[in-house]
């Protein structure tokens, strides 16, 4: 449906509204060929109806790294091709349902042969290598095994479709003319693949930096590029159907904008001129965070820097697009690192740690209203944690965004600081979290807790050790903020082997999975009642 036409049938749903969402993403559902994806999106939907549920929070939604973070992409506009649901595509015909299972049986032999290998070095290492050692890797997402199975199917339903003429059909046209962004990625893609994946900045001078012409010319002879204009269609289209569905369970989707975007990247490579590079393409300066009490080195993150003074004279027209997009997929945004609206810590790009780097002012009022006079009123939920300075908290406030709260951060000590993500505290106008994706679950963050600082919640929660989980998720659904996120790791009491992800760790990150046994019916039941109870079910749902 028309995202446009879509706003005059019924109401939009507002992060202002007293509400609970759930913290989920689209990989970490149940199903076959290594990750989850669009087909087990839909059947999700049933259960956040069933749960009473208003809100579906996820990760970024873009292609994925080798480590699989959605926060290090190779595209802020694309969407990850492992997320289409194959089984729409044997429903389309372009796709032979046989040929698909006899795929998926044949990687899954492989993948399970690699899994054991992987749990013999590692001596069945606890938490998964003695399930993968049997080939149960249901419970994590293995991103090399989803594209080695999903890739080559989706070149074939490809081929397909190009047969069947179907790159005539008037909505393929229509989209690939009406999102600018796709031809940028799309010839990224290719030439990635044709220099077989180097970093853009090792490619011949002629590839690095292309004219208008020669991407025309890479349109007409490259089948990669075509590849994957097509992917991003059918994500598209895929992605269309799920909102629709959601909206008619009353489950609106809440999507996530980083901050800052890959250097090695169809956005850096398109529009080198909008980051800090050199002739070469380089990066002048990174991204990151100075020292503080916990690291004296600081953390060097290593995104290329803004060139500011390029995005203000063009209206903030890069920033407007990409926005326009993400309300495209979805009803409301997180917007990452919110507080770099104010200032960031630039570090020359040579520097190995963060301590030489220094304050930059940014622009972060122009372009929010840039953004507010190009795409009206913004459904931005402001992720302001960390240290959230006087004038970011000003420019959250006057353009209305809730800020976020996390009750994991409420217990480190007796400060003010602390006591400010205590549920009791919590204005209308915030989301409240029992934890992000960078914390541990709220049953594994309980288990390593000091027994003294364990005692210290245990007092607050008012209960019995064995009550302390369920009277912290009561505490955080009855407090004052507008919406509720709960992992859906909390919702389940889950343990610290389904944390998602451990900042600072390289490896093992991003992998978690649900099985489909633990999206039961009585499970959303009682999570229907929770909300329920507080005063957070919304009638549509």
């Amino acid at each position: 449906m028309n995202p446009m036409l879509r706003q005059y049938l019924k109401p939009s749903p507002s992060p202002a509204e007293r509400a609970c969402g759930v913290l989920l993403h689209v990989t970490s559902l149940p199903g076959g060929f290594g990750c989850g994806d669009l087909g087990g999106a839909r059947r999700f939907l049933d259960y956040l109806h069933t749960a009473g549920v208003r809100w579906w929070m996820m990760l970024p939604v873009h292609p994925v790294d080798r480590s699989g973070c959605p926060y290090k992409t190779s595209s802020v506009f694309a969407a990850s091709p492992l997320m289409i649901d194959l089984d729409d595509l044997v429903e389309q015909g372009l796709l032979d349902r046989a040929t698909v299972r006899r795929a998926a049986t044949v990687r899954r032999a492989a993948t399970v042969r690699r899994a054991a290998a992987r749990a013999r070095r590692a001596g069945a290492v606890k938490g998964w290598g003695a399930s993968a050692a049997r080939g149960d890797s249901s419970d994590r997402s293995d991103y090399a095994a989803a594209a080695a199975m999903r890739m080559p199917l989706l070149r074939e339903a490809f081929r397909e479709f190009r047969a069947s003429g179907l790159c005539d059909r008037l909505d393929y046209v229509h989209f690939v003319t009406s999102q600018p962004w796709v031809d940028d990625f799309a010839a990224f893609a290719a030439l990635k693949r044709a220099h077989g994946g180097r970093v853009w900045t090792s490619w011949p001078r002629a590839a690095r930096r292309m004219t208008p012409a020669d991407r025309d010319r890479l349109t007409e002879s490259e089948e990669a590029f075509e590849f994957s204009r097509f992917c991003q269609f059918i994500l598209d289209e895929q992605w269309g159907r799920l909102r629709d569905e959601a909206s008619r369970r009353g489950v609106a989707l809440l999507g996530d904008i980083p901050f800052f975007v890959a250097h090695d990247s169809a956005d850096a490579w398109a529009s080198p001129e909008l980051f800090e590079l050199d002739r070469k393409g380089l990066p002048r300066t990174v991204s990151g965070v100075p020292a503080d009490l916990f690291n004296r080195r600081g953390q060097r993150w290593g995104h290329p820097q803004y060139r500011w003074r390029a995005h203000v004279e063009t209206g903030f027209a890069w920033w407007v697009a990409r926005f326009r997009r993400a309300l495209e997929m979805f009803d409301a945004v997180r917007l990452d690192h919110f507080i770099g609206l104010h200032r960031l810590w630039s570090i020359p790009a040579a520097d190995r740690d963060a301590r030489r780097g220094r304050w930059i002012r940014t622009p972060g009022e122009g372009l929010l209203s840039a953004l507010r006079n190009r795409l009206g009123e913004l459904p931005v939920v402001a992720e302001d944690l960390g240290v959230l300075t006087r004038r970011a908290a000003e420019l959250r406030d006057a353009f209305g965004f809730p800020g976020m709260r996390v009750l994991q951060f409420g217990f480190g000590d007796e400060s003010a600081g602390s006591r400010y993500h205590r549920p009791e505290g919590y204005p209308r106008k915030c989301v409240g979290f029992t934890g992000t994706h960078d914390n541990d679950t709220l049953k594994g963050w309980l288990e390593s807790l000091p027994e003294a600082t364990f005692e210290r919640v245990r007092h607050y929660a008012g209960v019995g050790r064995s009550g302390v989980h369920e009277a912290l998720i009561r505490r955080l659904l009855e407090s004052e903020a507008d919406l509720v996120m709960l992992p859906m790791q909390d919702v389940l009491r889950l343990g610290g082997e389904a944390r998602m992800n451990r900042p600072g760790v390289a490896r093992g990150n991003w992998r978690w999975r649900l099985s489909a046994r633990q999206l039961s019916e009585s499970s959303a039941r009682r999570l229907r009642e929770r909300i329920e109870e507080s005063g957070r079910l919304v009638h549509n749902s």
